[in-house]
């Protein structure tokens, strides 16, 4: 596996493909770039494209280093940027969901040059500009590395899968027990990644960004209300927004095909 650097950060990251137009998969807080699953190989395989896909561990996830001093999602985009660097590739579409879409967001901000478009997924331009959660979903996700893997995975069902698909963990969320066995969560990272998203604000300069953009939101999604994604869509006129019912926060799972054809989108307008 390929790694960066940033300023001390060494950051891996998956490739895949020898296309020209690099796509890249920021996941969001905890989670590394192997959370995306198959999704990077299936947008390989059913894109019209010839394409360069990179799914990257952001910084205390998988194989990254996990700094012990604060940051700020500016600093993880700037840990995109790097990886990019290191990859060779000049501009990408970025696809980030959650915590990710909002590195995106600070990325397309501070390296307008690199981002070719973005994907928003499930994600928020932060406050004052956001609907922040229930307090006790909150609770929910900042307990997740301190309580059993048991209680996890249905904490898990109840932030991520819709009430109707709550009983259907194994079906959408299968995988994860086995992903994070094999990458245990540090906490210590977690909790700053969480410090970094409580700091998040971008809607001032939001009116900034002009490359090809999709915004992506479940009608019940519980950890980044939809009105987020409403909101973002009014700061980001040129944006397309699009609303999945019966879909909550793991848009990834619930509906990866709208996911790959949403970044087909972002292709066709970015051609």
């Amino acid at each position: 596996m390929p790694v960066a650097e940033n300023k001390g950060v060494n950051l891996h990251y998956r490739d895949f493909g020898q296309g020209e137009q690099a796509v890249v998969f920021v996941h969001g807080l905890g989670l590394s770039g192997s959370f995306w699953f198959d999704l990077p190989e299936r947008l390989l395989r059913e894109s019209a494209e010839s394409l360069r896909v990179i799914a990257i561990d952001n910084r205390g996830t998988g194989r990254s280093s996990a700094p012990l001093k604060p940051f700020k999602l500016s600093h993880m985009a700037d840990d995109l940027s790097a990886v990019l660097e290191h990859a060779g590739v000049s501009k990408a579409i970025v696809v980030g969901i959650s915590m990710g879409g909002m590195i995106a967001q600070h990325f397309a901000i501070r390296h307008p040059d690199k981002a070719a478009g973005l994907l928003l997924i499930a994600t928020s331009a932060g406050l004052p500009h956001a609907r922040i959660p229930h307090i006790g979903t909150i609770k929910k996700l900042a307990g997740l590395p301190f309580i059993p893997q048991e209680d996890a995975r249905q904490n898990l069902a109840e932030l991520l899968l819709p009430k109707a698909e709550q009983h259907n963990w194994a079906q959408y969320l299968g995988g994860w027990d086995t992903a994070m066995q094999k990458e245990k969560p540090r906490s210590h990272a977690f909790l700053l990644q969480l410090g970094a998203v409580s700091l998040h604000y971008t809607g001032k300069k939001l009116q900034d960004i002009r490359c090809p953009t999709v915004i992506i939101t479940g009608d019940e999604d519980r950890l980044v209300p939809p009105i987020n994604s409403q909101i973002l869509k009014a700061r980001l006129p040129h944006a397309q927004l699009k609303e999945l019912p019966g879909v909550g926060h793991a848009v990834e799972a619930l509906a990866p095909e709208v996911i790959i054809a949403s970044i087909q989108d972002v292709l066709n307008e970015a051609s």
